[in-house]
This record gives structure tokens, C-alpha cells and sequence, in this order.
């Protein structure tokens, strides 16, 4: 999604920096650029990048989520996460009730 340019900051990019016990948001404008976003601010300047509602490019998760609604009977939806601290990917997934 990123390298097809296909992202844009802050609709469905965010790319942040933890320094000092602050957080940071160091998005641009526009679309998301591979290089700036994954070499640049990612790797070299440690910054983690939240994929807003991946299931808006994922068919195959926008189907889970649709089948998790259907059972469930509310919304679901999530985010995806890559952290530097740690090098951990997450996906995180907020349910209502």
C-alpha cells in the first residue's frame, strides 16, 4: 500500500516519534511517500508508523471484520502498528460493545 502510493498522512498514515516522554507527530502532507516514510522516518529516525483501518485495502481482513460483526452484532475495526522500540509488528483491534 505504501509503495503504491496509495496512503495518505493522517487519513490513513501516521507516523510518530517518542522522545523524552513525548509524543510526536511527524506526519507530512499528502500521500505518503515509501522512501521518506519507511527509510527515512522509520528506520533511520525511529519513528513508529500507525496504518490506520488497514481493512480499507485488505480484502481478505475487511472480510474477518464483516463475519466478526455479523457474529458479534456490533461494529469492529483496527489498526496495524510498526514500532521501532522493539521491532514488533502488532495489530491492534478496538471492539465495541
Amino acid at each position: 500500500m505504501l509503495k503504491r502510493g496509495m496512503l495518505e498522512y493522517g487519513s490513513h498514515i501516521d507516523v510518530t516519534s517518542y522522545k523524552n516522554n513525548t509524543r510526536s507527530t511527524l506526519n507530512g502532507t499528502g500521500i505518503a511517500k515509501h522512501d521518506k516514510v519507511w527509510t527515512q522516518q522509520h528506520k533511520s529516525e525511529q519513528c513508529s508508523i500507525r496504518l490506520l483501518r488497514p481493512q480499507e485495502h485488505v480484502d481478505p481482513l475487511w472480510h474477518l471484520l464483516s463475519a466478526l460483526e455479523h457474529e458479534w452484532g456490533s461494529f469492529s475495526g483496527c489498526n496495524t502498528y510498526v514500532q521501532m522500540h522493539d521491532w514488533i509488528e502488532a495489530c491492534a483491534a478496538l471492539w465495541k460493545t
